[in-house]
């Protein structure tokens, strides 16, 4: 009875063994698409938003309640004899602004091709130019590549793809001090 159940644990042992190295055959490898294709891709699921026949109906959020995420960045500046300007980069919620200290927040980055965020800057010579560069950096199991590196020239309202478009991650933006057209990305 001890033979008959060591060989049975022994078969089994080499069964399981054997089938290891298939599972690494079940396991199909994605494709990586490239920024400008996923910027590409965006496109074409605006358009076929903007020509929908529900395009008027909107989604409202009903629970549950209090989910959080993480925030990349946060910059802040104060204007003189102003309050606060603060601008919250988030790994998948796109960009967000409070113009009160932080009292309320809008939304300035939705529709954009991305909500995952690296890095703000905001120009120290002019308030409404802040830089965005898309895709977390902070490499989790859950994070979103991005697809290159925006700006605004008034304070969030529209944005322009700058390029950078095959980096999936920006996880730095410095504006150079004394001439604004010089913009580190890393």
């Amino acid at each position: 009875m001890k033979r008959n159940l060591s060989f049975k644990l022994n078969s089994a042992v080499l069964l399981f063994l054997g089938l290891i190295p298939l599972t690494g055959f079940a396991q199909v490898k994605q494709p990586v698409l490239s920024g400008s294709e996923r910027v590409k891709m965006f496109s074409a699921h605006d358009l076929m938003r903007q020509e929908s026949p529900y395009k008027d109906m909107h989604w409202q959020y009903v629970g549950p309640t209090n989910i959080s995420g993480r925030c990349t960045d946060v910059e802040a500046v104060s204007p003189r004899g102003g309050q606060y300007l603060i601008w919250v980069g988030s790994a998948t919620g796109g960009v967000w602004k409070s113009t009160n200290e932080g009292t309320t927040f809008i939304p300035v980055f939705d529709g954009m091709p991305t909500g995952s965020i690296g890095d703000i800057a905001i120009d120290p010579r002019n308030n409404d130019v802040v830089w965005v560069g898309t895709g977390e950096a902070n490499i989790f199991r859950s994070s979103n590549a991005g697809c290159g590196l925006y700006r605004t020239t008034d304070g969030g309202k529209t944005w322009d793809l700058m390029g950078l478009e095959n980096t999936h991650t920006i996880g730095r933006i410095r504006i150079h001090p004394d001439n604004s057209e010089i913009v580190y990305v890393a």
